[in-house]
């Protein structure tokens, strides 16, 4: 029986499916491998999807969500802001964090208002706003009774200037008629932790309130990963085609779980047998 005879553009063909067959299943199984891996950041173990940093790469993870892993702990970057974390719960899509620049110092020199990616994040219920107001002054004789709710922070250096702090949670109320001040933020506190402050809290014990954090839950393709991982898949980001989100096989990548359309990385370019390249007999 003669060998079949193939046209020289045939044999070309075929060889460069050869060479694709592997190389694009070694890029799915890469993938599959590397974000089936969960990776520390800081002091925090155990954090996979959507969370990418350090030596994870962001295919791994979703664009919102990249953590600097270079402090001692993970910071997210939330609207510009960025955010301590201090725990990632990935059952429940929670995580807590702290505003980074109020750490440790409830007088910061410089004060901006955070505004919520909402597309992404969302409070918890436990939370609360706390009002810090800051440049503060007395419009009182200074040998009546201290204001309430007030902490020491001088504003630029400037002698005789203070802070104050008001929230909802606290019994006492603030009487403007007798102080003004010349700068205010709003940060986000677990309402609990936040009810522990008192009228004569001092500067020590707003940083601690501070310091604890508040808590937040995220979406990002929360049902999609679940059916992908429930697939026997590990999630990702496509960042081709506008982006989107990815399941990575053990055979390639998928658009939802494992077992549904590929998106072609990992997928055989065509059957050689059945083609009528190749012929065996």
């Amino acid at each position: 029986m003669h060998p079949q005879l193939f046209p020289i553009s045939c044999i070309f063909v075929a060889i460069v499916a050869l060479i694709r067959i592997p190389a694009s299943l070694a890029q799915g199984n890469e993938e599959y491998l590397n974000c089936s891996r969960l990776f520390q950041c800081g002091n925090i173990q155990g954090i996979g999807y959507p969370f990418w940093g350090a030596d994870r790469s962001q295919s791994c993870g979703h664009p919102s969500f990249q953590l600097n892993c270079s402090g001692e702990a993970p910071v997210l970057t939330i609207k510009e802001r960025p955010y301590r974390v201090l725990s990632i719960d990935n059952a429940t899509y929670a995580l807590r964090v702290a505003r980074q620049e109020f750490w440790n110092d409830s007088c910061p020199q410089y004060l901006h208002n955070a505004t919520l990616d909402t597309d992404h994040f969302n409070y918890t219920a436990d939370t609360n706003d706390l009002a810090l107001y800051y440049g503060c002054t007395s419009l009182i004789p200074s040998n009546t009774t201290p204001l309430p709710n007030q902490f020491s922070c001088l504003a630029n250096g400037t002698e005789g200037t203070f802070g104050i702090f008001t929230s909802p949670g606290l019994t006492t109320t603030l009487n403007f008629t007798t102080v003004s001040c010349n700068s205010s933020v709003n940060v986000r506190v677990n309402s609990a932790v936040g009810a522990g402050l008192s009228s004569d809290g001092t500067s020590a014990k707003l940083t601690e309130v501070l310091d604890s954090g508040f808590g937040l839950v995220w979406e990002a393709n929360n049902t999609n990963c679940e059916q992908c991982v429930g697939s026997g898949g590990a999630c990702g980001w496509n960042s081709s085609n506008l982006g989107s989100f990815a399941c990575y096989c053990s055979d390639g990548n998928h658009t939802a779980s494992c077992g549904s359309s590929q998106t072609g990385t990992g997928a055989l370019p065509f059957d050689l047998v059945s083609s009528g390249l190749i012929s065996f007999g």
